[in-house]
């Protein structure tokens, strides 16, 4: 064997790379298109990762250690509550949707994507209102400093759940970055530019501000990513019909 063929990479291997870099990278079969979508995922998630971990820092040396104890307690409910009060409509979304459109049942379809939303939002906003007035009636025995940050928790979760949802719309539609980005990377970037600003204009970072910082974040990043599901939505369906939750 002479020098140049043992320094030469082995053929197989680069074919493999070859291959698995087209997958990723071009192709239109279905395991490319699984391929690229699952990459998109995986990138997604560790950036929102790698963002949660920053802003937690951030937080944490910007407030007392009271006030991002409450925050963390308060947030950690939201995310708690709010994954579970689209009652499984994000992920029976991925099912209903697709059999809709093979089926041709556009009435059916434009009914689950707007009225999945509006039930979602009813519900969240009829349960939030329920958990404020649980935490009136146990304010007497809450730490003074917790309760206003939960009452805003609790208007954190109806945009919260109606995100959850168009999530599972998007994803439906292969929307990946439509359904993940606006919950896991915009969101993450409202929190931590709201929480910055305000530590900028001097204002005191407690759990109340950091909370409201949260709740704009929330709610801004489900209604940009509404006005954007239904602009694609609209392209994808039949124009003449409304799908607009609101």
């Amino acid at each position: 064997m002479d020098a140049q063929s043992a320094t030469a990479p082995p053929t197989g291997l680069i074919a493999r790379l070859r291959s698995m870099l087209g997958g990723f990278l071009g192709g239109s079969s279905e395991a490319s298109v699984t391929k690229r979508l699952a990459g998109t995922i995986f990138i997604i998630r560790v950036v929102s990762a790698a963002m949660a971990y920053l802003s937690q820092i951030l937080l944490a040396r910007w407030m007392g250690g009271s006030d991002y104890g409450v925050y963390v307690y308060v947030w950690t409910w939201v995310l708690l509550l709010g994954s579970m009060m689209d009652f499984g409509i994000s992920a029976s979304a991925q099912k209903i949707i697709p059999e809709y459109r093979t089926r041709g049942e556009m009435a059916l379809l434009r009914g689950f994507l707007s009225g999945s939303r509006w039930m979602t939002f009813i519900v969240s906003a009829a349960v939030s209102t329920l958990l404020a007035g649980v935490i009136k009636l146990l304010s007497p025995w809450i730490e003074p400093n917790e309760i206003v940050p939960l009452y805003i928790g609790c208007l954190t979760l109806p945009p919260f759940v109606v995100a959850n949802t168009q999530d599972g719309i998007a994803r439906s539609h292969d929307w990946m970055r439509l359904g993940l980005m606006p919950q896991f990377i915009i969101r993450q970037s409202l929190i931590i530019g709201l929480t910055a600003g305000a530590f900028a204009l001097g204002l005191h970072l407690g759990a109340t501000v950091a909370m409201l910082a949260s709740a704009a974040a929330v709610w801004i990043a489900m209604i940009g990513q509404m006005i954007v599901l239904n602009r694609r939505l609209g392209g994808h369906i039949e124009p003449s019909a409304s799908i607009s939750p609101w």
